[in-house]
């Protein structure tokens, strides 16, 4: 089973069926994804004191988490390929060996 992020339409869906007081297994069947998924949108987005799911936050915070995540470990790994000696030649390193901090 191929993982695709909640998409933009796809948490606008999930606030309005929040507002009609769906579950998150009701809301899992309309946007065709697992109850777990939605639950756990809900729980990591809903607002701690009025417990309202707002979508356009939640999608900046995902993309947020996603850029930070991902461009991390893109820059790494591409500063580890990029390393070669004063005559041309790659070296085959092994991030463990550098004492990459995590």
């Amino acid at each position: 089973m191929e993982y695709h992020q909640l998409s933009r339409e796809e948490r606008y869906t999930i606030a309005r069926c929040r507002v009609h007081a769906m579950s998150a297994r009701a809301i899992a069947m309309v946007l065709g994804r697992a109850p777990s998924t939605i639950s756990r949108e809900v729980l990591r987005n809903a607002k701690a004191y009025d417990g309202a799911y707002r979508a356009e936050p939640a999608h900046s915070y995902a993309v947020a988490r996603l850029r930070i995540s991902g461009q991390r470990g893109r820059l790494f790994q591409r500063n580890v390929d990029g390393i070669s000696d004063e005559r041309g030649r790659r070296f085959n390193l092994n991030v463990d060996d550098l004492g990459a901090r995590g």
